[in-house]
């Protein structure tokens, strides 16, 4: 992840994200007390890994950067889309390949000891094949027609080529993706990190605990919002609902 500049004082990460102070209580460190160590000043005089605490700083500085639905309501289908692919697509383009590097360096330093790490190859390959194909289908072809719906002129045949039925054919490889994080979640026993073992290993669990987050959080958005407001868009040009993109005829 690597977005948190740790040679900033505590005080200036807490004026970053007032929220950081709440994760530091955990540890039991004391904000006001701290205020002129770096992080990694707090962590060695606690006897603390760095790379732990910078992992729990990092989601929490992440989380706070997803709009909630209140707002994503608000969006209107392009904007949805635009905050979809900057956000999560991005995030997940950059952040399988990372994960594949992890793997292969936590394979190579505790391997021979820890067999469940050979064990997830296979399925962290086809997980990743499906997601990374689910993204591109989106890009080129689900997105695209999303908009073509809202253009000032679009194609009435295209319209009637059940845009529900589309949604459900996505909302159903969705499904098939969250299966597949089910059975990675459970190859690595929900994350468990043994003692002893590499920073790579301990990195690598936290980040797909992370990405299941991020995965869970672009379903959903994809799911509860984006979908229904592209339903309702097609049942205006049916003529079943007002048309809000069409304007009024004057008196």
């Amino acid at each position: 992840m690597g977005s948190l500049d740790i040679t900033k004082t505590i005080a200036e990460l807490n004026e970053q994200n007032s929220n950081f102070s709440l994760i530091l209580q955990k540890y039991q460190i004391d904000s006001h007390f701290a205020s002129n160590l770096t992080l990694t000043e707090v962590c060695a005089m606690h006897g603390l890994n760095l790379q732990d605490v910078l992992n729990q700083l990092e989601t929490c500085d992440r989380e706070i950067r997803f709009l909630n639905d209140k707002i994503l309501e608000g969006y209107d289908i392009p904007q949805l889309i635009g905050y979809i692919l900057f956000t999560h697509h991005a995030y997940l383009d950059k952040e399988l390949p990372r994960l594949t590097d992890l793997l292969g360096q936590a394979i190579e330093t505790d391997g021979p000891d820890h067999s469940e790490l050979l064990d997830l190859l296979t399925p962290f390959k086809e997980f990743r094949e499906s997601v990374e194909w689910h993204l591109r289908e989106e890009e080129k072809n689900l997105f695209p027609f999303f908009l073509l719906l809202v253009a000032p002129q679009h194609s009435p045949a295209m319209d009637m080529e059940s845009v529900h039925t589309l949604t459900q054919l996505f909302k159903s490889e969705e499904a098939e993706i969250q299966l597949d994080l089910e059975r990675l979640k459970q190859k690595t026993r929900n994350y468990h990190v043994p003692e002893g073992v590499s920073q790579a290993y301990r990195t690598l669990f936290y980040d797909l605990s992370l990405m299941e987050y991020e995965l869970r959080r672009h379903i959903y958005v994809e799911n509860k919002i984006l979908f229904p407001k592209v339903i309702e868009r097609e049942r205006e040009l049916m003529g079943l609902v007002p048309d809000k993109f069409t304007p009024a005829m004057e008196k």
